[in-house]
């Protein structure tokens, strides 16, 4: 993604800055919620350059808060922009914004829960482009995600990836958000390093991922704990793993429950004790070297494990409803 400087292709006229609105409305973040808002305009601009977003273009943005970045996608060029807020103390700003740029700028403002907005519902089909062209649909999704959704957020949005539904029936629709420094770099983790994790290999399981830049923690009112990193990522024409999302996740999951044993160990939790030759068929279809860490796997030899479960599945797909934690099926 490109981070040269930003043409504005739109220019607004005369209203109250972040800064203002936030005083004019009385806006205050609220910790629960893990609000932060990011109110320098160079660091929102710097975001926007990151996606990638230019003239003419599609934006879906999820909790737009006061609309930083709202703004910078406009003066970018997005031609149309659809907004979904949680809390409802944004929506007079966000409202003010939406008139201040019609009929120059398509905005709408939703009030939901992105966990479970149906975004593919409010997307112009005219942006679209097939999966497998070469060029990426001219549609962007964009966040400032509350630090306390953006696992459950970054998984729903890979099911969907894997799927090609949802927005992603549109095509690859790239997208632009920001995390924890942490999470972020999780995200990018490759094998043999401590921070290799589950977020990491469903991300790039499914996409092309890069941490963009680091924001410091100062930069935010209030300043979280810690610092946050714009991450993007991009859809793959094919994923690296060949097995449904849910599979893959469910096994990932086993496996890395025990990161400092043996990769077997965890994967082993698939199987019920009870009928040993499960765990034994999958033995005999699975040839990764069953001394490495789970952290030491490569996506090849992850997506080998996958495809000998899911080869086991097809003969027993009652298997896949059981979990060794809860022991209610198959014990």
């Amino acid at each position: 993604m490109t981070t040269s400087k930003v043409i504005k292709h739109f220019r607004f006229p005369p209203m109250p800055s972040l800064s203002d609105l936030v005083k004019l409305y009385k806006l205050k973040a609220i910790r629960q919620l893990s609000q932060n808002f990011l109110l320098d305009k160079n660091i929102n601009d710097k975001i926007i350059r990151s996606s990638g977003i230019k003239k003419n273009s599609f934006v879906f943005e999820i909790g737009p808060g006061p609309g930083g970045l709202t703004r910078s996608a406009i003066e970018a060029g997005a031609k149309e922009i659809v907004v979904v807020e949680k809390d409802l103390r944004f929506m007079p700003g966000l409202q003010l914004l939406a008139d201040v740029v019609s009929p120059a700028i398509d905005m709408k403002i939703y009030h939901g829960d992105a966990l479970n907005f149906p975004m593919g519902q409010h997307i112009n089909r005219n942006y679209e482009k097939s999966w497998n062209n070469d060029d990426l649909p001219d549609i962007y999704l964009i966040g400032n995600l509350p630090f306390n959704i953006a696992t459950p957020l970054l998984f729903k949005l890979l099911l969907k990836v894997s799927y090609q539904s949802g927005i992603f029936s549109c095509g690859r629709v790239p997208m632009t958000f920001l995390f924890q420094q942490e999470f972020g770099e999780r995200m990018i983790c490759p094998p043999g390093f401590k921070e290799r994790s589950r977020v990491g290999i469903l991300s790039q399981a499914y996409c092309d991922v890069n941490l963009d830049f680091l924001i410091p923690n100062t930069a935010f009112v209030p300043p979280p704990k810690v610092n946050a990193a714009v991450v993007t990522l991009i859809p793959l024409k094919k994923p690296r793993i060949n097995a449904k999302f849910e599979i893959v996740s469910k096994v990932v999951k086993s496996v890395f429950q025990f990161k400092s044993k043996k990769w077997i160990t965890g994967a082993s939790t698939l199987f019920p004790k009870k009928y040993p030759e499960f765990l034994s068929r999958f033995n005999e279809l699975c040839k990764v070297d069953q001394n490495k860490l789970p952290i030491e796997l490569e996506m090849i030899e992850i997506d080998e494990i996958c495809s000998s479960y899911e080869q086991i599945l097809s003969v027993f797909p009652e298997l896949e409803k059981y979990d060794y934690r809860t022991k209610s099926y198959l014990e």
